[in-house]
C-alpha cells in the first residue's frame, strides 16, 4: 500500500564466494546472509535459484539439503542477520556454466525481492561464470622410456646437456 512501511523487505548478501580455482571433484561454497529490513517482527521469505540457465546439471545444496526447488525461510526477526551455506557441485560433463540468479522474495508481497548472482569468475563487466578447473589430460611414457622403464644419463650420452623424454596422451 502507498505510504506504508513494508512488513517484509528481504536483503540477501553473498558474504563469501569460492575462489576461481575450484577443482572438479570439489564443491563451490557460498556464504549467504539474509535479513528482513522491513518493520515486521515475523517474516516469511522464499529463496530459490533461477534454474532455467542451469543447462549443465549443476547440483545446489542449501545448509546440507538439496536446493532444486524454492525453500521457505520463516521466523526472520526484524534486523537479525541469518547465515546460510550454499554449495554448488558441477554436473557430469561441463566445467564452465553461466551464472545463476539467487532470489530471496517476500511471500507476502511478491514485488519485494533481492537478487544476487552466483559466480566465482568474472570475465568482464557483464560476463559471470561458475567455473571449475578442468583436469589435466592423462599422459603416459612413450618411446624407449616406455619400453625400458628407465634411462641413464652419463658422459657418453649423445647430448649430455639434454635428455629427450617422450610422452603421449592416450585419449588423442
Amino acid at each position: 500500500e502507498a505510504n506504508t512501511a513494508a512488513i517484509e523487505d528481504p536483503k540477501l548478501v553473498i558474504s563469501s564466494r569460492p575462489s576461481q580455482n575450484v577443482f572438479p571433484d570439489e564443491e563451490m561454497v557460498f556464504e549467504l546472509e539474509i535479513t528482513n529490513v522491513g518493520v515486521g517482527n515475523f517474516s516469511s521469505f522464499m529463496m530459490y535459484a533461477q534454474h532455467r540457465e542451469n543447462e549443465g546439471g549443476l547440483q545446489l545444496m542449501l545448509d546440507g539439503a538439496p536446493f532444486g526447488e524454492s525453500r521457505d525461510i520463516r521466523i526472520l526477526n526484524k534486523d537479525i542477520m541469518y547465515k546460510k551455506i550454499l554449495t554448488v557441485k558441477r554436473g557430469p560433463l561441463q566445467y564452465e556454466y553461466t551464472s545463476l540468479d539467487l532470489i530471496l522474495r517476500s511471500t507476502c508481497d511478491w514485488n519485494k525481492e533481492d537478487t544476487e548472482k552466483l559466480y566465482n569468475v568474472q570475465k568482464d563487466e557483464e560476463d559471470f561464470l561458475l567455473k571449475f578447473v578442468e583436469p589435466c589430460p592423462k599422459v603416459e611414457w612413450a618411446g624407449e622410456l616406455n619400453r625400458d622403464r628407465h634411462f641413464i644419463v652419463n658422459a657418453n650420452s649423445h647430448d649430455p646437456d639434454n635428455l629427450e623424454v617422450i610422452v603421449f596422451n592416450p585419449n588423442h
